[in-house]
């Protein structure tokens, strides 16, 4: 049961970022995923929801891209990112694998709360860098 404390503390709570914040937001987490995910550059942020839900988003693989499969994305070790402004950050699959076995074996980060943008990058780090040398695609 939600209690109207709870809704009244959540709704006194200060975005991540905003308009005028998000291109550094979006800086700070390719800097900080840098070392975990050879590929970052299709990160960015959308306002599809209006100016005051800036959602930043995009798609990142594990694999360098001199190393994809007819030089396409989806033939990598990819996954789609989405970090809302509240600091949820929803669940991230990983896509790619060729055999099924290996996929099922590969953990999924859930849907999560991140109370600063500090925590939601080493989240993300170190899932991606569990994945990535813990469960490499076999060919």
């Amino acid at each position: 049961m939600i209690k109207l404390k709870d809704l009244l503390t959540e709704a006194n709570k200060e975005p991540l970022w905003t308009q005028e914040t998000v291109k550094d937001v979006v800086k700070q987490i390719k800097k900080g995923l840098k070392n975990a995910a050879p590929y970052l550059d299709d990160i960015g942020y959308s306002t599809l929801g209006g100016k005051d839900r800036i959602s930043i988003l995009g798609k990142i693989s594990l694999d360098p891209k001199r190393e994809w499969p007819h030089g396409i994305l989806q033939n990598s070790r990819w996954a789609l990112i989405h970090f809302q402004p509240d600091g949820t950050l929803d669940t991230i699959r990983m896509n790619g694998y060729k055999d099924y076995q290996t996929r099922k074996k590969v953990p999924i980060l859930r849907k999560s709360k991140n109370k600063d943008l500090k925590q939601a990058i080493d989240r993300m780090g170190r899932y991606f860098t569990v994945v990535r040398t813990k469960h490499p695609d076999t060919k």
